[in-house]
């Protein structure tokens, strides 16, 4: 059993670049959870809340153009197995809306204050390095 099985529920979330500037990828009021399963798998969807309808009745209708990019920059997900060592988890991607995930290991740091979830990690940006936290609260211990 891990420390982490359950269901969390997205907070917040913060990108905070070389210049201390913080920001937040899908607004001050992202929607998302994250599961850590007892057989070592889990899976991650976060996104912005307030999301506008496509104007095509099916994702594979969706072809370019802005709408996509839209689509792309206000949703992410992936599952994979995980494992833990030490206050680090590796989520190793078996797909992702991101392509690039695939096949790779998402290294988090991790902190457990209560109910609440901490995952942090960098990321290697255009502007340099840039620090991720997603803050997820406890809804289901499993």
């Amino acid at each position: 059993m891990s420390i982490l099985n359950g269901m969390w529920q997205l907070k917040s979330m913060e990108l905070v670049n070389p210049n201390g500037v913080k920001c937040y990828p899908h607004g001050e009021n992202p929607i998302g959870c994250i599961f850590y399963l007892p057989n070592g798998y889990m899976s991650v969807h976060h996104g912005c809340k307030e999301r506008r309808n496509s104007s095509v009745k099916a994702s594979i209708e969706i072809t370019s153009g802005d709408e996509a990019i839209e689509i792309v920059k206000t949703y992410m997900s992936y599952y994979g197995k995980y494992e833990i060592k030490g206050d680090t988890v590796f989520h190793h991607v078996e797909i992702a809306m991101f392509p690039n995930w695939k096949g790779a290991t998402e290294v988090r740091h991790f902190k457990i204050n209560n109910k609440e979830l901490i995952l942090s990690t960098s990321f290697e940006l255009a502007d340099g390095k840039n620090d991720f936290a997603a803050y997820w609260e406890l809804v289901n211990k499993l």
